[in-house]
């Protein structure tokens, strides 16, 4: 079976082929079969196909991840069928609990003192600041006004100073790191702005050249082959980070406990003082398409301007 070359959204894997507007499936056999050798039957699972498409977008759509792997798993071939509904193997879900060991051990066990050896056994070298920010980028930042302020002042859109720093998702009370988004709305969803509300929003430019850890970035499986950690390292690793990035990303409710904070300042701190990045970034909670990024060093960027706004209409979604 030959496929046309666009279905393949994974560019890595795409660009290996040269300029061939068709790829002949048989070039694929071996990758597939390691990485259909990687589930097993599940009732409380998903089609393989659909678990492969939706952790590694390897295709342009599901009805072509459908077709291709329908194609390549022939009956009596694995321990399951292709209309089987499958899971990660129990090897690779007990690798990835690591995460979760990890926030037990900080949350209940040690404080100061953690166990990084089986975390750093399964991501190293895929948790790394690969991700930049350029001086000269502009991130922003938002404070809702008080009825007897006007405007805050470039200077009042900062990071408050370590002696007034509350904890946060990724700082711990009494140290102050600097929350910014990628764009002006998701600003707004950040600080929880509501109807009539006023807010005073900061530009802030990016004063050097920045290494991010990006807790939302895609794993490729082309790394399985590039950097020869193979297909269970590379899964197991992407798996890993994305439950990082799930508690990045997860609203604090209102009487949620600070000690939910802790796991996620932990590896904050690591990527800090270990990965040497300069911040991190991660997908935002409260607005889909919105992204945030926590610099360790408030003086890496600087506010230049500061508008007002008005919030003039409010979306309640259930």
């Amino acid at each position: 079976m030959d496929i046309k070359k666009s279905w393949l959204c994974d560019e890595e894997m795409r660009g290996e082929f040269g300029s061939a507007d068709t790829l002949d499936l048989r070039y694929f056999y071996d990758f597939f079969m390691g990485l259909l050798s990687q589930f097993e039957k599940s009732p409380s699972g998903k089609p393989v196909y659909e678990i492969i498409q939706t952790d590694w977008h390897l295709f342009a759509d599901m009805d072509t991840a459908k077709a291709v792997i329908q194609s390549i798993l022939t009956p009596g071939l694995l321990s399951y069928a292709f209309d089987d509904k499958v899971d990660y193997s129990a090897d690779i879900k007990q690798k990835v609990g690591c995460w979760e060991r990890l926030k037990e051990d900080v949350q209940r066990q040690r404080r100061f003192l953690a166990d990084y050896d089986e975390f750093e056994l399964f991501t190293t070298p895929y948790f790394a600041a690969e991700a930049e920010l350029k001086r000269g980028d502009k991130l922003y930042r938002a404070r809702i006004l008080p009825n007897d302020v006007v405007k805050y002042k470039c200077k009042e859109m900062g990071c408050p100073p370590p002696e007034l720093a509350t904890a946060g998702r990724a700082n711990p009370a009494g140290i102050s790191y600097l929350y910014l988004c990628e764009d002006e709305r998701t600003t707004y969803y950040e600080v929880r702005a509501t109807y009539l509300d006023r807010l005073s929003v900061g530009t802030f430019r990016i004063e050097r050249d920045l290494h991010i850890v990006d807790f939302s970035t895609r794993v490729s499986l082309y790394y399985a082959y590039s950097n020869g950690g193979g297909v269970t390292s590379t899964i197991v690793a992407k798996l890993i980070l994305n439950e990082i990035s799930r508690d990045m990303s997860r609203p604090m409710r209102r009487f949620d406990s600070e000690q939910e904070y802790i796991p996620t300042q932990m590896i904050c701190e690591y990527c800090k003082l270990k990965v040497k990045a300069d911040g991190v970034s991660f997908k935002s909670s409260v607005y889909g398409s919105g992204r945030n990024y926590v610099l360790f060093d408030k003086d890496n960027a600087k506010c230049t301007k500061v508008v007002n706004r008005e919030i003039k209409s409010l979306v309640i979604g259930i």
